[in-house]
């Protein structure tokens, strides 16, 4: 069973997880035949995701970042969680202007407030 998680790609991450949180290696075992059960039924095998570049796992972190932002209830928060949420915006701020200067020498700011054009 061991050897089958391990080299099958196609076993999804959710399930492996699912299966190493059972108590007992019986229930391991059984757990994980009834997956392997209804996929062969199924006749299909999971597909796993491409892993992401560092680059494009780095967009879409930044973007995640700033849904979450967007419209959060930060008035509602207590005073030192609002503080800690404004010293690690300051920081990120800093690392960011920082970055923009290194990708776009000689520009003060951005033409938008939306990504510059690096083409």
């Amino acid at each position: 069973m061991r050897d089958a998680c391990r080299t099958n790609p196609n076993i999804p991450k959710a399930t492996l997880l699912a299966v190493a949180k059972m108590k007992t290696e019986a229930s391991m075992r059984h757990k994980f035949q009834v997956y392997m059960n209804k996929t062969a039924k199924a006749g299909q095998t999971t597909v796993q995701k491409p892993k992401l570049s560092k680059q494009r796992s780095l967009i879409t972190k930044t973007d995640a970042l700033t849904g979450a932002l967007d419209g959060l209830p930060w008035s509602e928060w207590s005073e030192d969680d609002r503080n800690d949420l404004v010293n690690a915006l300051t920081g990120a701020r800093n690392k960011i202007e920082d970055l923009l200067n290194a990708m776009n020498p000689g520009e003060d700011e951005p033409d938008s407030p939306g990504a510059p054009n690096l083409s």
